[in-house]
């Protein structure tokens, strides 16, 4: 979907360069990806067929969940949703 490429113009508009409590955060961890083009080792990134194929399971069954995860954030942040109060996780995703 080359998001990344899409998304360069649109930040370089509103974000960089501009004063921002999260001015370290955006050249630390958003430029390398946005630019670089890799994504973190720990989390890892899945291609369109991974979607794909859950839409497809999804589809096929007689009783679909409402939800289905991809990727490894979107697991871990429905495991932290399930275990921890709404403020601690507000917090966290602070």
């Amino acid at each position: 979907t080359e998001i990344r490429v899409k998304s360069r113009p649109h930040y370089e508009k509103w974000i960089k360069g501009r004063p921002s409590h999260w001015a370290e955060f955006y050249a630390k961890t958003v430029e390398p990806r946005l630019y670089d083009g890799k994504p973190p080792a720990d989390w890892g990134e899945l291609g369109p067929e991974a979607v794909t194929a859950k839409l497809i399971h999804a589809l096929d069954s007689p009783r679909p969940r409402p939800r289905y995860y991809v990727t490894r954030p979107t697991y871990v942040a429905g495991l932290m949703k399930r275990l921890l109060p709404t403020r601690t996780l507000d917090r966290i995703l602070r």
